[in-house]
């Protein structure tokens, strides 16, 4: 799940988080140890004219609005906190950062489309196959592999389009037969 594509993005909402106040590191959030964190504070720097449920941010932590909560806490997420971000000046709910905890050791990397393949032994990938055996039927997860991305299941993203959401962008997962 990300934000992009035919997204009309100059109407939708853009808060910045301010690193220095964070009392953890940017991308902790993205580790399955759990971090103690009651709320956040944000600054708007582009006003939601168009009622985004997905959040633009700077730090590209999946931020969600109330009615993109709901629906995703109805749903199979496994270990998950919704942490509320408040407007800094206002103290106004603005959404939630969508914290997942557990990760899926899920990604058949024979099958994903690789950019390349990093000194490191990292992979850059641009289109991912899982092994859907794997995801045990959740509907929200992030691989064990490559943390910063979210996937979502189809049932989810059907309730979100059903649900009329906005700001959500979708990328299907390769198949074996696409490669």
């Amino acid at each position: 799940m990300y934000n992009g594509g035919s997204l009309e993005v100059d109407d939708a909402i853009f808060v910045s988080f301010n690193q220095e106040e964070l009392t953890f590191g940017r991308y902790d959030i993205y580790d399955e140890k759990e971090i103690n964190i009651e709320k956040l504070y944000c600054t708007i720097t582009q006003e939601n004219k168009s009622n985004f449920d997905y959040i633009c941010n700077n730090l590209d932590w999946l931020v969600v609005s109330e009615k993109a909560k709901q629906i995703i806490e109805k749903s199979n997420i496994g270990r998950c906190k919704f942490i509320p971000v408040f407007e800094k000046e206002t103290d106004i709910l603005i959404g939630y950062l969508v914290y997942i905890l557990d990760t899926v050791e899920a990604l058949d990397e024979e099958n994903s489309l690789c950019v390349a393949k990093c000194a490191d032994g990292t992979v850059v990938i641009t289109r991912y196959a899982i092994h859907t055996d794997k995801v045990q039927n959740l509907d929200l997860f992030r691989l064990k592999e490559d943390t910063m991305i979210y996937f979502i299941s189809d049932k989810l993203r059907k309730t979100f389009l059903k649900e009329g959401l906005k700001g959500f962008a979708f990328q299907n997962l390769l198949s074996n037969k696409e490669k």
